[in-house]
Formats: C-alpha cells, structure tokens, sequence
C-alpha cells in the first residue's frame, strides 16, 4: 500500500507541475512559423530512481501553434544529469497534434531526489524556408528507489577442499557456499557482497559466480572462506551485504539488500575418530619371544589401530610402568593412520623386576586435521604383560658336541690335529670373553704343553651356539678313548659390566688304528689270464680306503715273489702311484696295442686328488713273467700316503698275484689240399691250442672275405666246448660254390670265378680268467675252373615236313663254355645251330630247326673249355608231332552293305564341308562388319 500511495502522490505533483508551467511558456516574435507547445507530461521511463543508467525521458507536447513541417528539439539537464543524445527531431506536426518526445542515454546521480528543471529549446520551420526558435521548460521526478528485495537465499552448503565437510573449531579455509536466487523477471547485472560473520569466524576471501549477475529467475553462489578460532557450539547467524545493479529495459540503477543465512559450528569430538588397542607383546613384530625378570634391551611390540571414519596423523605411542626402565619408551607409530589400518610401534625396556605379570601404561597421541581443523588428542590403556621365568637358568653352557674337526680320523704319531668343541648358550642373554682351557690326557701335547687354551670373542646370543678350536700332537700311543677336562670361564652382557660365569665338562679324546684302514680289493692281470714267458703284462691292484680321510699322495711298493719281475730294470721290486685312467673289464686282442698304449700313457693321479672314505686306488704294474709257475703267488708291500692331517703314514700290504697261463697262438687248418670240381665239397677244419692254459666256449665262424664269395661255408658257426693245451678239435664243414660270386681285376675290368679262395676264420673263446677274446685267422681253398650245363625246357616239335627243336642251356660251372653250338641228328640229317660263349651262372635260349620229321633224336651241346678243349655234351629227344589245322574260309561280303557303308561317307564328308562353308562365310562377314 506505501509503494501504491507512494507512486499517485508523484503523479499528481507532476502533473501540477507541468500545468503550471505551461501558462510560462512565451510566444516566439520571429517571422517563421507560430511555435507554440502545451507540456502535457515529463517522465523518466523505464526507472527514475537514484542512480539509474541509460533511462529514457519522455515529455508528452501539445502544438498549439501552427504546422510544423519540421523540428530539432534540444534538451539541458540539471547539474550531474548525464545525456548521451541530447537531440531529437520530428516531423509533419499539424496544429492542435499531441506528440512525444524521447532523450536516452540519461544517467540520473546516486543522490538524486525529488524534481528538477529541464530546458528545452526548439528550432523548427513550416515549409516555407523561414525558421523559428523558441524555449520552453517543464520538471521531472526522482523518486525513491521501490522497496522490494529481488534476491532470496536458497541454500548454504559448508565446503573443505570442494567436498562437504562441517564447520569445526580451530578449522582453516572452509568454504561456506551459499547459493541466491533472482525471483523477479528484471536481471541483476552485476553483484558486490560483503559479509558480516558471527564471533569466532574470520572471513579470508569472498569468491563465486554472483560477479556476473543473474537471469531473470536465475541463480549464483558465493563461496566466503573463512577460519574458525573458538566459536561457541550451535547455530550463528550471518549476514550478507548486497549492491546489484538491476535492469530494466536495458536501463539500470543500483540497489541494495541485506540476506541472512546461517552457519551451524559443529563439535570435533563427533569426528574424531578413536585409536583402539590391538595387542601388545615382548619381542620384535617378525619375531615375538618371552621377557625374563633380568632381560636388558627388550623389544615392547605395540599394535593400535584406526576405529574411525577418518584418518589421523602423527600417531605417537609412549609406554610407563614401574618395573620398565626405559630405554626407548615413545616412538611414531605412523605418519598417516587410513580409517581400518593398523600400525606398529617397538620400544624397549630394562625389565628389574621378579613379578610374573607387569601393568603398562599405553599413551597414545595423534592429531585430527580433517575438514580444516588441527586437533590433538590422547588415548590411554592399560594392559598387563607376562614375565617369563627362563628355563634354562640353572645350566648356562651346554656341551653339543666334541670331535676332532669335520670328524677327520685321527691316528697315532699325528702331529697339529684340530680338535673342536661346540658349546650352547643356554642364559637368557648373550654372553662374551669366553676362555677355554683343555687339559690333555698322557701321551697327547699342545704346543708342547699337557692344555690347550682358546679365546672366543662373542657375544653368543641366547640359545646360540660357538665353537671352539684347538691343537693337539698325539705321541706313539696305542689306539682307544682317552678322558680330557674342559673348563669355560665367561661374562654374560645381562646389563651393565655384566657376571662372570665358570663352568666345567668332561670330553673323550678317539685315537683310530691306522694299521686295518686300507684293505686290498682284488688283483688282476689287464690282458686277462697270463702264464710264463709272458713279456710287459699289466698287474691291476685295487685298494679300497676304508677310514682314512682325505687320503692323497699314495704309492704302492711290492716285492715280487720268484720268477717275476719288474720290466723296468728286471728286479724283484716294483712302485707305483694310482692311475686316473678306468680300466675295462675286458680287452680284445684287436685292441690290446691301443689298449696298453692307453695304461701306458695314462697320467698318474693329480697329487692334489684327495681319496676319500670308500674311494678305490688302482695301481698298474708292468711285470715280466718268467719260469714262475702255474697258481697262486703273494707279492709283500707297504702302502704310503699322506693323511689329512698332514703326516706321511704307511699301511703293510699282501698282494695276491695268479698265474694260470694263456692262449696265445690259435691256429685253424684246413686238412690237405682241397680242390672244388662240383657245387658241394666237405672238408674238415683243425683248431689248435698252442698256449698254455684251455680255452672254453669257442665259437669259430667260417666267413669270406669278398663282398661276392666264390665259396660259403655251411653252416658258417661252428661251437667247441674246450680245446686244452697243446691239444687240437676237428671241425666238419661244407663249402657251397656260389656260381654268382667272383673276383674282380685291378680296374675292375674281368671277373674270375675259379683259383685260391681265402676264407677268414674268426674264434671268440674264453680263456682261463673267464675274459671273452676273440682270435682271427685264415685258410686258403683252390678252385678249379670246370664247365656244368643243364638243358632246362627241352621241348620238340614237328609236322611231317619239318622239326623245330628248343630249349635253354645253364652253366652252373666255374668256368665260361666257348663258342658252344646245338647239333640235332636226326637220322642221317644232321641240322646245327650256333649259341655262343655261356658265362658261368649264366642260361642261353637256342633253337634248332631240321627239314624233316622222326619219332626220336640225338641233341648234342659241343663247346670249348678254358684251354681250348673240345667238349661234348649228348641228349636223346623225343619229337611230338603236331596236328594242322584246316584253313578257315571267310564268306564274300555282299555288294548292298558295301555301297551303304560307301554312302554313309559320303553324306558324312558332305555335311561337314557345308558346315565348314557356312562358318567361314560368317566370320567373313564379320569382319567386313
């Protein structure tokens, strides 16, 4: 109702104004057109308050005075009035004609109010080329700005690092965004805000989208950023100080609105999350071990974890008791503890107490800085830890175990043995300075004392062990167990200077028997079983090391029994180091030069080989074998070698050496002189043994030699059970000629088929050692050349006029048949026909035709051997005669079928030519086209 009141109190005063003014306009005296106007109205539109933009003022004429064709209208404002167009024109204004006219561009002052004067002057003319001028003046109104509020408040939203986070004491940079509405259909132009905030909250920057104004029913926000001291809990108001410049019909004006929001401060303890107390325990977190009344330096393992929403930082853990002196009571837990993460935290601690159970006091600081804030706070718990009485406190030192070192034997007359003893620390804490003195049984010294002292520097950790060394030279006693005394004398670190501890054991001191440490193996000869008169055969001795550990530098020296001797120098004594080469089971007499060469030349062992327990040494001997006799001989030796200690020992040997004789020479004979004339020959085959020992198992093989064999035995393996010494075995075997085989010439140009044939004669035996041998040897067998033809399909037949006789001939002989021709005599017609030279294993067809025809015949095959002789080969023949058959008379074809047949081809020939025709006359034609 005041802004309706308002606004018809303005009009009514302008409207007075403008009559009142009107009686005040004067007459124009000039000699142009009668210029007088009535003020009807003056009004700023579309605003007129204090401070407006680019308004409009509109005065409303009456002409009272005559036409007007045209006029310039000239406006003069009031101090501080701005006008962007001063002038305005119009035109074809009859008398008695209302008419309006319109300045923009005004700029009404900020402090404007209330009416003000304005001068018009006007220059116009009738048409008639003559101008007038007159002036008039009339008043306009500013009236106060309206009293509505074009914003409203929509929300207010409590911002931290753009998420939404409440509004907490001591917070920094939180963002309250608050969010306006324009509600009427005038935009805002622009915004300018400050803000009155409630005690307690400081504002440090206003920021937002309200600079640009807002549409007709638009919206923008404002994000104040503020830092919280110590406001009191609850709700506050705060209030937010509004210029825009509104617009209206692009004119705009200033105005100004206050908008209170509120701003809830929250309490920190309903964010702040809680610590909570996983465990704590003695030890490391890898390794949790027990605390003892006494432990110096004992881990305190401490778990806390994050029960809350949000994280915490600078997680700070301290730990008191009484019966704790610290040593490192407070450590950070972690930097950043996530919500549902748990941390760890180590402290140490003197424990001086002898109470089983212990109470600790658990601290626990950290700070909150979520939403802005910087918050401390503190937790405190209480637990209570167990201490552990130690087990082992009654016994600080435990003997593990006493032994010569890596459990080496160690045997009379050694001289620097290290004997080791291993002891454990059984206290609860590590001990240090351990002195060790042995007191030695008799016989046994330490450099040239009856103790052996040693120092071990330590610290030995609980439960852990050390061991300690020292040296001993043992005299000439006999083998056994001997009793030693052993006395430890240590600090143990349970804090401060520590406690000295002594304590004493008994130990066993082993001397071992040198004396049954190697035994011997076996002996054997390398080329199998020997007998005498045997030059450079190779006596194998095997040793096996039964107890001697790192045994090197080993040699073996023998005295040879009567009748064998050294093949070096021929004396009765012989050595020898261990060979590195294997040695085979077996050796075969094609390989035995390879095979001796290989002992020969086989390096002895390197002297830094170390033999082992269970390790085997192979000695070689090249011994001379004269008249010694058949059986079993002992060679006497001693064994010398260094122990592992050092020392050079010696072991007696026994080595048992056995001669059974040997093969030797095998000879294989063949009984006579043979001479092959047919396809099959027996002879018989002699083995003889001219050595000195049987060979048992003999196999002899009969093989040739030539890839195509002339002869083959049959059957080719023949087995002998025993051939003694000096005794001989017959061996019956069939030779078989292969008419097929031959022998080739130098260059391969002829072949022959008869003369000498060797044959190979392999033996593989075993001899009186059981080794398996084999022996070759070779016969000679004289082919001679013979002929022997066969007529196979001898077949004759013939008719009353004639006889033909056919059949083939093969040579199954050794020999070529020359110039071998087929005679038929039949009765006295004698008909011959010529064959040629019949090779041997070759067959020749022939074929005898004879003018005439008799019930029997005489077949002779003549032909010339090697040297030139004729020979005669006579068959009886018995002719078949064969029955003529009548001839056979073909029937005269009839004449009708013959011109039939010659007409078809004629129609044939016709048809084809005039196809032929057509097709060349249409590819003429298209290729005219």
């Amino acid at each position: 109702m005041k802004k309706l009141e308002t606004t018809l109190i303005m009009a009514m005063i302008t409207v007075l104004t403008v009559h009142q003014f009107a009686a005040l306009i004067p007459q124009s005296l000039q000699a142009g057109p009668n210029l007088s106007f009535e003020v009807w109205e003056a009004y700023f539109s579309p605003v007129s308050y204090p401070g407006a933009a680019n308004t409009n003022l509109y005065i409303v004429l009456n002409n009272t005075g005559n036409r007007i064709t045209y006029a310039v209208f000239s406006i003069r404002l009031p101090d501080n009035f701005t006008i962007r167009n001063p002038k305005t024109r119009a035109q074809n204004i009859a008398a008695r004609e209302r008419f309006t006219l319109t300045f923009s561009g005004i700029c009404i002052p900020s402090n404007a109010m209330g009416n003000y004067p304005v001068i018009i002057y006007v220059n116009a003319t009738d048409g008639s080329g003559q101008w007038s001028q007159t002036t008039f003046y009339t008043q306009v109104s500013v009236g106060a700005q309206p009293l509505e509020e074009s914003i409203m408040l929509a929300t207010v939203n409590t911002l931290y690092e753009g998420n939404p986070a409440p509004l907490l004491q001591y917070a920094k940079n939180v963002v309250l965004r608050v969010y306006l509405i324009n509600k009427f259909a005038e935009s805002i132009n622009a915004m300018s805000i400050d803000v009155t905030l409630p005690s307690g909250i400081y504002a440090k920057a206003i920021a937002g989208t309200y600079v640009g104004g807002m549409t007709p029913g638009g919206t923008c926000y404002i994000d104040i950023t503020v830092d919280s001291g110590y406001p009191s809990l609850g709700r506050h108001r705060g209030i937010l100080h509004i210029t825009y410049v509104k617009t209206i019909s692009s004119a705009s004006f200033m105005m100004r609105q206050n908008i209170s929001f509120q701003i809830s401060v929250e309490s920190a303890h309903s964010y702040i999350p809680d610590i909570s107390f996983i465990e704590a325990y003695w030890g490391t977190p890898e390794n949790p071990t027990p605390a003892y009344h006494a432990s110096k330096y004992t881990p305190l393992t401490i778990r806390l974890t994050n029960d809350g929403r949000y994280s915490v930082r600078e997680v700070v853990v301290n730990a008191y008791s009484e019966h704790l002196k610290p040593i490192k009571d407070s450590e950070a837990c972690a930097t950043v503890l996530a919500p549902g993460d748990s941390c760890t935290a180590v402290l140490y601690f003197d424990i001086n107490t002898n109470a089983l159970e212990i109470p600790v006091t658990i601290n626990v600081h950290y700070k909150f800085t979520e939403f802005g804030t910087h918050l401390e706070a503190r937790r405190t718990f209480n637990v209570t830890l167990p201490i552990e009485k130690y087990p082992a406190e009654e016994s600080i030192l435990m003997l593990v175990s006493a032994g010569w070192q890596n459990n080496v034997k160690v045997f009379p007359r050694t001289q620097n043995a290290t004997y080791q003893v291993t002891l454990a620390n059984r206290a609860s804490c590590p001990i240090s300075g351990i002195s060790l003195e042995l007191r030695l049984p008799e016989g046994l010294k330490s450099k040239g004392s009856d103790k052996a002292t040693a120092y071990v520097e330590g610290p030995i950790r609980s439960l852990g062990t050390f061991t300690a060394t020292f040296t001993i030279s043992i005299g000439d006693v006999p083998p056994g167990s001997y009793a030693a005394n052993l006395t430890v004398d240590c600090i143990a670190a349970s804090g401060g200077p520590g406690v000295r501890l002594a304590e004493k054991f008994n130990l066993t001191i082993s001397i071992s028997d040198d004396s049954v440490a190697l035994e011997v193996v076996d002996s054997r000869w390398y080329e199998g079983a020997v007998g005498p008169d045997t030059y450079g055969a190779h006596l194998v001795v095997l040793i096996r090391n039964v107890y001697v550990d790192g045994l090197r530098g080993a040699v073996l020296e023998l005295d040879l029994p009567r009748g064998i001797c050294n093949s070096a120098d021929n004396s009765n004594r012989a050595k020898a180091a261990p060979t590195s080469v294997q040695l085979p089971q077996t050796i075969q007499p094609q390989n035995i030069m390879e095979a001796l060469s290989t002992i020969l030349s086989a390096p002895q062992v390197s002297p830094a080989q170390v033999f082992n327990r269970g390790d085997t040494l192979a000695f070689t001997f090249t011994l001379n074998i004269f008249d010694a006799s058949l059986g079993q001989h002992e060679a006497k030796g001693k064994l010398s070698y260094i122990d592992a200690w050092g020392g050079k020992r010696e072991t007696l040997i026994t080595v048992p050496i056995t001669i059974l004789g040997r093969a030797g020479y095998v000879e294989a004979t063949i009984d006579g002189s043979i001479k092959v004339r047919s396809r099959m020959v027996n002879a018989s085959l002699t083995i003889k043994n001219h050595g000195t020992s049987p060979i048992y198992d003999a196999y002899v093989a009969v093989l040739p030699y030539q890839g195509t064999p002339i002869l083959i035995a049959s059957p080719a393996v023949n087995y002998v059970e025993k051939v003694d010494p000096k005794g001989t075995v017959k061996v019956p075997i069939t030779l078989a000629y292969n008419p097929l085989g031959f022998y080739g010439q130098i260059g391969g140009a002829t072949t022959i088929t008869y003369g000498p044939v060797p044959l190979m004669i392999s033996l593989v035996y075993r001899d009186a050692a059981g080794y398996l041998r084999t022996f070759n040897n070779s016969v000679t067998v004289v082919v001679e050349p013979f002929i022997e033809l066969t007529i196979r399909n001898l077949r004759a037949a013939g008719s009353n006029t004639s006889t033909t006789v056919t059949g083939i001939i093969l040579n199954y002989g050794s020999s070529t048949a020359y110039r071998a021709e087929a005679e038929v005599i039949m009765g006295e017609t004698v008909q011959t026909s010529f064959i040629g030279d019949i090779d041997p294993g070759s067959e020749v067809a022939f074929r005898v035709d004879v003018d005439r025809y008799n019930a029997t015949a005489t077949l002779k095959i003549k032909y010339y051997n090697v040297f030139n002789e004729l020979e005669v080969m006579q068959v009886p023949i018995k002719v078949y005669l064969k029955e003529e058959a009548a001839p056979v008379i073909k029937p005269e074809q009839p004449q009708v079928e013959r011109w039939i047949i010659i007409a078809g081809v004629l129609v044939f020939l016709f048809c084809a030519a005039l196809i032929i025709y057509r097709m060349m006359k249409k590819s003429r034609n298209a290729a005219r086209t």
